[in-house]
């Protein structure tokens, strides 16, 4: 029972980033009916637990603002994922907080849901395969997948601005990739990577995804202005840079 409730924490910590532990408990137990495990039983054998390797700290809000805040019940306290407090700041804590606000928490099935104990998994859905597909044959990058899993994993805690974006994928895809070759080019990328940020499961929206939340992001005049200015638009008579061999008023640049 020890390492299955460990299971769940790890899953906890990489799918919400926190959740409270009268959550955890009520989760572990609704998924565990053969257990039949009491809240006195839960508490005693959390209580218990050493977590000297994991990720993640089981603390009250007290404890956030003061590692030395007297001990509180574990059912007032929270699991809170180790990133969130990495600075002792409890600006990341309180910015997480905020943004999770009463959204529900999305709770898969047994198996699938235990599946998030491994830090590094995520759901290979048509997004990530969209814009691995994208990499490898429009930008020619060899090492798509792992691009794309570094994207994911940055998805799921945060939202970067389309610059940093882009110097992230300048840093894991050079020396192949220096700059878009046009803006539409640069439209494509962002239109397939917004498209991943909208379908993966975000800490801010406790496991969910934005389009499951219908908060989803659009490619809008942000990326257009802060991005794709500064991508010079071929001359109309000379080979469009896709590669077609075509003339680029005849392929990426028809009107």
């Amino acid at each position: 029972m020890k390492e299955l409730i460990l299971r769940y924490f790890d899953a906890f910590a990489n799918l919400y980033g926190i959740i409270p532990m009268k959550r955890a408990y009520r989760i572990i137990e609704k998924q565990n009916p053969e257990l039949n495990l009491t809240k006195e039983q839960f508490a005693e054998i959390v209580n218990e637990f050493d977590f000297p390797d994991k990720y993640y700290v089981i603390w009250s809000e007290e404890e956030v603002y003061d590692e030395n805040a007297d001990d509180a019940p574990l059912f007032d306290k929270l699991l809170i994922a180790e990133y969130v407090l990495t600075f002792g700041d409890p600006e990341d804590y309180e910015r997480l907080k905020f943004e999770q606000g009463d959204r529900p928490f999305y709770v898969p099935e047994k198996d699938e849901l235990l599946k998030y104990a491994d830090e590094f998994y995520s759901e290979r859905t048509k997004q990530v395969i969209a814009l691995e597909d994208y990499l490898k044959d429009d930008l020619g990058l060899t090492n798509y997948k792992g691009i794309v899993d570094d994207f994911s994993g940055m998805l799921v805690i945060d939202d970067d601005e389309p610059d940093r974006v882009i110097s992230e994928l300048k840093r894991m895809g050079y020396p192949k990739f220096k700059e878009f070759s046009s803006k539409e080019q640069a439209y494509k990328f962002f239109m397939l990577y917004t498209n991943l940020r909208n379908h993966t499961r975000k800490h801010t929206h406790r496991g969910h995804t934005p389009f499951e939340l219908d908060d989803c992001y659009e490619v809008d005049g942000i990326i257009e202005n802060c991005v794709l200015s500064r991508v010079e638009t071929p001359s109309k008579n000379g080979k469009c840079p896709c590669g077609s061999g075509k003339k680029y008023k005849r392929c990426c640049g028809k009107e």
